[in-house]
């Protein structure tokens, strides 16, 4: 029997956590600016979400998800380039992927309003303001992903299993906040 695809629970991963650090910018804007995070919402099927009080969120709590969802991923990306240079292409990929998927995201509320820019455009944000950041984050994440096919090209026996380990683990673990931390 074929073994499923690892690069299908490479790009689980990297969805599933980049809704993390996305929700992760949320949560630290809103503590920072003494709001109540009654939840975060971030289950393997769905789309995640986090539900802030009181509404509406302030802009830099709603922009903190963007910029966090971009920021947080290269910096890791560039510690794992300067400690351990051999796995730097992983996060490479992940920070790519954190950068085009909240590009694309800010870029598509800038021209049809939903999510975070809805919100965004709600408080009296300019619509340019979403867009130019959108097309910034996009455009890096792609660049970013110039020319690693090769190093994704053959996934090692022990790298699947591992990828598929950690997307096991990674939807256990949405799953398990999930039941603790959801909005109610």
């Amino acid at each position: 029997m074929p073994r499923p695809d690892p690069r299908i629970a490479l790009l689980l991963l990297a969805w599933w956590w980049m809704q993390a650090v996305h929700e992760l910018g949320h949560v630290l804007a809103a503590v920072g600016l003494d709001r109540h995070v009654s939840g975060v919402d971030w289950l393997p099927w769905g789309l995640s979400f986090t539900q802030i009080e009181p509404l509406p969120a302030p802009a830099p709590v709603v922009w903190a998800g963007l910029l966090c969802g971009a920021a947080l991923p290269m910096f890791i990306w560039g510690l794992v380039r300067w400690r351990w240079p051999g796995q730097a292409h992983w996060w490479r990929f992940f920070a790519g992927f954190c950068l085009s998927a909240n590009g694309a995201y800010a870029l598509g509320g800038s021209l049809s309003p939903m999510g975070d820019v809805g919100d965004l455009l709600a408080l009296g944000v300019p619509a340019w303001q979403p867009g130019v950041l959108g097309t910034l984050l996009l455009i890096g994440g792609l660049a970013l992903w110039h020319g690693q096919g090769p190093q994704f090209a053959s996934i090692t026996p022990a790298q699947s299993r591992r990828l598929w380990l950690l997307a096991a683990a990674t939807a256990g673990l949405m799953v398990l906040l999930h039941l603790v931390i959801a909005p109610r």
